[in-house]
C-alpha cells in the first residue's frame, strides 16, 4: 500500500509501469494497494480504478475498468395517454 499522485494524464506509476484512473482524479493524491494479480486504487475510501498488474515494464495499461458511477439524477418521463393519429 503506498500513496502515488496520478500525473496530469490520468496515470499513476507503479514498478516502471503506468496505469489509468478516471480524468476527475488527475493531479490528486491516491492510495494504491498492489496484489500479486491485481492492484486497486483509491480516492479517500471509495475504489476508483482496479487493473490487472502488468508483468511487462514500461508497459502503459490504460483500459480502466469502470468503477466510478455518474451522479444519479431523476428521470422525469411524460406519458401520453392519447392514441396516436
Amino acid at each position: 500500500m503506498c500513496s502515488v499522485r496520478a500525473t496530469k494524464q490520468f496515470r499513476v506509476p507503479l514498478d516502471s509501469n503506468h496505469y489509468s484512473v478516471p480524468a476527475l482524479y488527475a493531479g490528486q493524491r491516491l492510495l494504491l494497494k498492489a496484489y500479486a494479480d491485481r492492484l486497486c486504487i483509491h480516492f479517500r475510501d471509495q475504489l476508483v480504478a482496479r487493473h490487472p498488474r502488468a508483468c511487462l515494464r514500461q508497459h502503459i495499461n490504460a483500459g480502466l475498468e469502470p468503477l466510478v458511477e455518474a451522479p444519479l439524477r431523476p428521470i422525469s418521463v411524460v406519458w401520453s395517454r392519447s392514441s396516436p393519429a
